[in-house]
């Protein structure tokens, strides 16, 4: 199972719903953070992560 299967697979989780989903990944082209959004990712960080990056994707509101 793929990130992109997993996150579509936990959003039709009911009892998730709200749950944060960021996607650490080693790429970073338009059409992967597109892809990202599309699977239900709520971010997309590219490697090597920023810890500072990280903690507001994990703490900002969600969009």
């Amino acid at each position: 199972m793929s990130g992109y299967e997993l996150a579509r697979a936990l959003r039709a989780m009911p009892h998730l719903e709200g749950i944060r989903l960021v996607a650490i990944t080693g790429y970073g082209q338009a059409e992967d953070y597109q892809r990202t959004r599309e699977a239900g990712f709520d971010d997309h960080l590219v490697k090597p992560v920023d810890l500072s990056a990280l903690e507001r994707s994990l703490t900002s509101p969600r969009h």
